[in-house]
């Protein structure tokens, strides 16, 4: 006779059918409950919907699948980024794929033989974008902007041929710092309705502002006019500044007008400065001294012998027929000015 099961042991587990289950199957059985349980614990704090947590679940499954058999597509190599650096804002980075040859990209490359239908079509499409960021840009030939110019930034670029701004709208700030004009440069009738920063900007053509409206402050502090500068019946209707700037040839003020105050302070000069028939609304301020402007040559040298060159110079001022709104705010200070004329200008008050 077999033995008699312990009372005390639970009874053996059964198939529907009324046969013993194995340990086996057993353990199978309670697997499964238990990952159920997981299941269903992990939809409810997770908040998943059934058919997302198992379709989120077999994706997992599928990725972990293909990096442990090494399969799956390879990754494309990261596009290279033009390597341009601003010297003014150091942490600035151009976002643009480099060109075919070298590290810059197709607007800040400074080859002057650089593919011109691939330059004309990123400017262009620029353009339409409203996007006038064109910081640090080389361009190879004569430009043409028109139009309304938004946040227009033009530091630090190089304008290889003619760049003509002339009815141009600048809406906001405008910046033109560090920047160079190689060819004529046009900003006649342009209007700034911001402030316009052409801070060391260099002019190596004629320059043209004639009849441009400034509505915000006209900063032109260390920048140099080796060439003509025109400003006959500009209007500036906020501050002017002319500090440290550089006039080696003519420039005209002729028939323009200062609604703000209006400083001209220890300028470079070559030639006459003219005021005739120009109108200052507020106080001015003719700083000195006054240097003669230096030659390319000379610009080069350094220490004392460049401080040897710099000697103050009695400025050549046309200031005929000039109207003082408030002559009792217009100061000339620290200025040699036997040659300079007042004929017409009423001068007793200042």
């Amino acid at each position: 006779m077999g033995e008699e099961p312990d009372a005390g042991a639970p009874a053996p587990a059964l198939h529907n059918d009324g046969r013993r289950k194995d340990s086996s199957s057993l353990r199978s059985s309670e697997g499964q409950a238990w990952a159920k349980w997981l299941v269903v614990t992990f939809r409810i704090k997770v908040g998943y919907s059934g058919e997302e947590s198992e379709f989120r679940m077999a994706e997992n499954a599928k990725e972990r699948e293909a990096t442990a058999s090494g399969g799956g597509e390879e990754s494309a190599a990261p596009e290279r980024k033009c390597a341009w650096r601003s010297d003014r804002l150091p942490k600035y980075q151009c976002k643009g794929p480099v060109s075919e040859v070298g590290q810059l990209c197709i607007l800040h490359s400074d080859d002057a033989e650089k593919n011109r239908e691939e330059f004309r079509a990123k400017l262009e499409e620029k353009k339409k974008a409203g996007d006038f960021d064109f910081r640090g840009t080389f361009f190879p030939e004569a430009v043409w902007f028109t139009g309304e110019l938004k946040q227009a930034n033009f530091s630090e670029v190089t304008f290889q041929g003619q760049a003509d701004f002339s009815h141009a709208t600048f809406l906001g700030q405008a910046d033109f710092l560090q920047a160079t004009f190689q060819g004529a440069a046009n900003f006649s009738r342009a209007r700034f309705q911001g402030a316009a920063h052409f801070l060391e900007a260099t002019f190596q053509g004629a320059a043209y502002f004639s009849v441009a409206r400034f509505q915000g402050d006209a900063n032109f502090r260390g920048a140099r006019f080796q060439g003509a500068a025109f400003f006959i019946s500009s209007r500036f209707e906020t501050e002017a500044r002319f500090r440290w700037t550089q006039f080696r040839k003519e420039v005209s003020f002729v028939r323009s007008r200062f609604a703000g105050k209006a400083h001209l302070e220890q300028i470079y000069l070559s030639g006459t400065v003219k005021f005739e028939e120009a109108e200052f609304g507020s106080a001015v301020f003719f700083r000195g001294p006054f240097y003669a402007a230096p030659t390319d040559e000379e610009e080069k040298e350094k220490g004392a012998r460049a401080e040897a060159r710099r000697q103050p110079i009695p400025p050549k001022l046309g200031f005929e027929n000039v109207l003082l709104e408030e002559p009792g705010k217009a100061r000339f200070e620290g200025l040699d000015l036997r040659k300079t004329t007042f004929a017409g200008t009423n001068v007793r008050q200042i």
